[in-house]
């Protein structure tokens, strides 16, 4: 709709210069301050002035009474303020930019016919969905939305991180504590809540162990990291076993948002 206003000045602008016998090469037209009502204006006075030979102010007034606003459908007025011409918008204008705003494709590009990926959230499954990770989902889909209005052809990706030392340790804890370790923190409702008890556990142990014992629990953690660098299934399906329950939790939490359709990768796999 701001286009067809443009449009629309520009040719009552043109007209009215060469009406004048002024030249139309340069219209400046331009956007005005917030606090004039205008929707466009024009300072294409200031460069006519030499060749008018009036002040500018003089030479807007001139442009301003040449140009019939009846004639516009978009413009209800065409005002001076000093040198400058204001275009103030009619109602046909604003009626017109309100109904065109509820359609659903308002606002949108043309198709670039380009791919992009945009990747967001990929908290490692080691735990519940935090206020800190809560805002990465939102903000990546915002980024996602603004960039599919624009044209491109977005794939919203969610890459899981379950190769890591992190991942590594929680399986180590997962497979070496019992619920009777775990009596600091009382059982949780929900799994991903549950089982991060199990890696809060495995991290003070790793801190505060018996020495010997946490040297075998550090050598049990880089088997498992080696497992997965080397494509061992078995080392996969250890991991996968706390992975599988944590990332069901935290994509639960996460379809509690007014997300769009993301990709949540294999990871390591």
């Amino acid at each position: 709709m701001f286009l067809a206003l443009r449009e629309e000045v520009e040719g009552a602008l043109e007209s009215a210069l060469a009406a004048l016998e002024y030249p139309t090469d340069d219209l400046g037209i331009e956007e005005p301050p917030e606090d004039v009502e205008s929707v466009l204006a024009s300072s294409v006075a200031f460069r006519l002035a030499g060749e008018a030979g009036a002040a500018p102010p003089q030479v807007a007034g001139q442009l301003a009474e040449e140009i019939d606003a009846d004639e516009l459908t978009y413009v209800a007025a065409v005002q001076t303020q000093g040198p400058y011409l204001n275009f103030l918008p009619s109602d046909a204008y604003l009626a017109t930019t309100l109904e065109t705003a509820t359609e659903a494709d308002y606002g949108h590009l043309d198709d670039r016919e380009e791919s992009v990926v945009v990747e967001h959230t990929s908290a490692n499954p080691t735990g519940p969905v935090h206020v800190g990770r809560a805002r990465n989902p939102i903000i990546g889909d915002a980024v996602a939305n603004l960039l599919d209005a624009a044209g491109y052809d977005v794939e919203r990706h969610y890459y899981v991180n379950d190769a890591g030392r992190q991942i590594a340790t929680f399986t180590w804890a997962y497979e070496t504590f019992d619920e009777e370790d775990l009596e600091d923190e009382p059982e949780r409702d929900r799994i991903e809540y549950d089982l991060v008890r199990y890696y809060r556990k495995g991290n003070a142990f790793l801190e505060d162990g018996p020495e010997d014992e946490v040297e075998d629990a550090e050598a049990e953690i880089e088997a498992i990291m080696q497992g997965l660098e080397e494509g061992d299934e078995e080392a996969y399906d250890r991991v996968s076993e706390v992975v599988d329950q944590v990332l069901g939790g935290m994509t639960e939490c996460l379809a509690r948002l007014p997300l769009s359709l993301i990709h949540i990768s294999d990871g390591a796999r």
